[in-house]
């Protein structure tokens, strides 16, 4: 399969209806050793399978980046542009703290100060959020199905958790994990968060709801070499992909 397979067939704008989703690719993938968002996968990369599932599902694309952010835009403004359906990413180089180029259907944000954390990647795509609530998924969670997108976005459920201000979890047995749905009329408040202050244990401190999925994926993410390579030959004779419990 060619690197740019993954995105045929997508829309180069979210769906009507469907929550924008902020996939954070802004850490150093410091146990990985080397950039996790750039890992060859399925013919792609592992960031360019989270978004394709994403996008498959109608949702508006905000990538976060940090570390290498560079290299990350560049790859994948590349597998995009090769596309002949008007998907191609030839936007800006950086030009401020945080918006480094967008075009129909995908924004990047760079969060300059990406080494504070994650609270401060999601608080830097949050002013991009265009859509009554939005998702957060991680770009090492490429075993993620489209399917689970559109099943938390499901139209009475999401303006139930909308008007409740409910968060709502992706679930695998009892287990909440990714993508995250996340009422837009919590963002002042999520904006309002200090340094050190992590977005799960806000949260989890708020309405939330797990939304059983079927998907094991939602669960795993892929920190290190040896569950690189267990996920790459389906979770055969190798470690099982760490357990993603909520924000890392």
């Amino acid at each position: 399969m060619r690197g740019s397979s993954l995105w045929q067939g997508i829309d180069a704008v979210g769906a009507p209806g469907m929550p924008d989703c902020i996939v954070l690719a802004a850490g150093a993938s410091s146990r990985m050793g080397e950039c996790k968002p750039l890992l060859a996968w399925g013919g792609s990369t592992m960031a360019g399978a989270v978004i394709a599932a994403a996008r498959s599902a109608g949702c508006r694309i905000i990538l976060v980046t940090g570390c290498r952010g560079d290299r990350v835009r560049e790859r994948l403004r590349a597998d995009l542009s090769s596309q002949p359906d008007g998907m191609g990413l030839a936007g800006p180089d950086p030009v401020g703290p945080q918006l480094a180029g967008s075009e129909p259907g995908i924004e990047f944000v760079h969060n300059p100060d990406w080494e504070e954390g994650m609270t401060g990647s999601i608080q830097s795509a949050l002013p991009f959020v265009k859509t009554d609530s939005f998702f957060i998924i991680h770009a090492d969670m490429p075993l993620v199905e489209s399917r689970v997108y559109r099943l938390l976005a499901d139209d009475e459920g999401r303006r139930r958790a909308e008007e409740a201000g409910i968060a709502l979890f992706a679930a695998w047995k009892g287990r909440a994990g990714h993508p995250v749905l996340l009422p837009s009329s919590r963002i002042p408040a999520m904006l309002g968060l200090g340094p050190g202050a992590r977005m799960r244990d806000f949260v989890e401190a708020g309405a939330h709801a797990l939304v059983e999925t079927d998907c094991e994926g939602v669960i795993l993410d892929i920190d290190k070499p040896e569950e690189y390579a267990a996920a790459l030959h389906h979770l055969v004779a190798a470690p099982a992909p760490h357990t993603a419990d909520g924000f890392h």
